[in-house]
């Protein structure tokens, strides 16, 4: 710390006798400046708490200490009446001391070292408070200093916000005010602090509580560490105080952020309002975030996946079990991994002291390569593997699970296929049945699609019977036009059926059967007719 001393004395005066030039005095620098200039000219040059002025002179002193612009602290040398004509007492922040004159000059340096030493202890002590101000109004925690009585000395920004009162309202008050609970609350010593400030100092070292605070706000949830404090002689004084609020889920310790780091999955921490407080490198990687700041985990949920994760959370509240949801597919509108991801979700809420939800964390487990072999295997077992169309097994099960719907069901079957094989080979033949399958796909897009047999395959249309026969149409005329434009004789035969809710499968499928046979029938017996008059 620097002091400036401004000696505004006499030219004669004994005092200017001391060294005039910078030295070190209990830690703190002084810098004497005896040729000072005016007073106009100090008082624009005052402007912090550490300078002093030095003078003889009433009218200065009465000029300062009326000066809201600076702030000196004022060391007069003269007769001890003239304080009392100033107005200036011990309790004023500006008084600094009083040299008495007349004296000889050893007298007047002893005291006026006296007085050096008492406002360097007194300056160092303002700044050394408002470091330690300064440093917990940046904490994010709660601290407090408490006389041993009880009576909250100082306290930092976060204990103001948390009971909603300034630093003024609560300097000695005690516990019930400030928290704003009764005296009888208070005393009966339940979700109160439980006087842990007494064992404490009983302790004489820090001591880690839990202690549920009853609010006006509600029940709170703190972790507390409390030291005691002791005066220079060794007695105790009160005790410090910091606390964090478990409450408030927000405040995930940098320990549990660690183990979320090193686990091989994307997690969300979040809070009771969905709002994130904490997501993994994993997570941000995976799904593209790289601001944990605003994030509104619920909001992303229900926009990224359609999914409405409060209703599932009451719903699961009620059974009371872990949320999981299996299947997500992420990557259909782009994907840091730049594929189609599918994921299983496994939510739990974070339950407070009270049993309270506090908030919850969520963990995405990558089940792409999982899903890609379920499905595989399903395929195997569902699909014709030449087409890609289910095969005849899935066909009836999915008619037999559908008993109650009523459907369009379409047979056909490929005239001529057989000649396909015999002049073109196998290979084109298999060619042939994929570009049908291919057809297919675009006449019938959102119908199921079979391969019920070597050349036979049939569609379940949940559309009307006569839209059922325009689309076969438009199929037909396709697959024609491929058979003409590859010099291939062919055609196709169908059946259409409507089933009735509840109608015989077998029933229906041997109708939707005959009336594809009677067609091929038809077909053939119109063919040999083409044939034998072309002869």
């Amino acid at each position: 710390l620097l002091f400036k001393i401004y000696f505004l004395l006499g030219s004669q005066h004994e005092l200017l006798k001391i060294k005039l030039e910078s030295c070190e005095f209990r830690g703190a620098k002084l810098e004497f400046i005896s040729d000072a200039p005016s007073l106009d000219a100090i008082q624009e040059a005052i402007k912090n708490s550490c300078d002093i002025v030095v003078t003889d002179d009433v009218g200065i002193i009465a000029k300062l200490k009326s000066d809201d612009l600076c702030s000196p602290r004022l060391v007069y040398v003269g007769d001890g009446s003239d304080i009392v004509e100033l107005n200036l007492d011990i309790c004023d922040s500006n008084y600094a001391g009083l040299i008495p004159a007349p004296k000889s000059y050893p007298e007047q340096e002893l005291v006026f070292k006296h007085i050096l030493n008492y406002l360097v202890y007194r300056l160092k002590a303002l700044q050394y408070q408002n470091f330690l101000e300064t440093m917990i109004d940046g904490m994010p925690e709660l601290v407090w200093f408490k006389n041993a009585e009880g009576a909250h000395m100082l306290v930092n920004t976060k204990f103001c916000k948390t009971v909603n009162k300034t630093k003024e309202q609560i300097r000695g008050r005690g516990h019930y005010y400030i928290w704003d609970i009764s005296p009888d609350e208070y005393a009966k010593g339940e979700f109160v602090c439980m006087e842990s400030e007494t064992e404490v100092m009983e302790k004489r070292h820090t001591c880690v509580f839990e202690e549920p605070v009853l609010t006006k706000e509600g029940m709170k949830h703190f972790m507390t560490y409390k030291t005691p404090l002791s005066k220079p002689n060794g007695d105790l004084w009160g005790t410090v105080g910091i606390a964090y609020d478990l409450s408030d889920y927000s405040n995930l310790g940098i320990e549990m952020s660690y183990v979320f780091e090193t686990l091989p999955y994307p997690i969300v921490v979040c809070g009771a309002d969905g709002t994130a407080s904490f997501i993994n490198t994993r997570f941000k990687r995976a799904f593209g975030i790289e601001n944990l700041t605003g994030f509104d985990y619920a909001e992303w949920l229900e926009n990224t996946f359609n999914i409405d994760i409060t209703e599932k959370r009451r719903q699961n509240e009620d059974e009371g079990r872990t949320l999981k949801i299996n299947s997500l597919i992420y990557g259909s509108h782009g994907s840091a991994h730049g594929s189609e991801r599918h994921y299983r979700l496994t939510e739990r809420a974070i339950r407070d002291y009270f049993g309270n939800i506090a908030g919850f964390y969520s963990l995405f487990d990558d089940i792409t390569a999982e899903e890609l072999y379920n499905q595989k295997i399903q395929d195997l077992a569902n699909k014709d593997p030449l087409t890609g169309l289910y095969n005849r097994r899935y066909f009836v099960e999915y008619l037999k699970e559908n008993f109650g719907e009523e459907q369009t069901i379409i047979f056909y079957d490929l005239d001529y296929f057989k000649s396909i094989n015999d002049n073109f080979g196998h290979a084109e033949g298999d060619k042939t049945l994929r570009v049908l399958a291919s057809l297919m796909g675009e006449v019938f897009p959102d119908s199921l699609r079979a391969r019920i047999g070597g050349d036979e395959f049939a569609v379940v249309y949940l559309g009307s019977t006569e839209d059922a026969e325009t689309r076969m149409v438009d199929l037909e005329e396709k697959y024609l036009s491929y058979l003409s434009e590859n010099q291939k004789l062919g055609g196709i035969s169908r059946g259409i059926v409507r089933r009735r809710a509840g109608q015989d499968l077998d029933e229906i499928m041997h109708q939707a059967d005959m009336l594809m046979y009677r067609q091929k029938d038809e077909h053939h017996s119109h063919f040999r007719s083409v044939l034998k008059n072309s002869f």
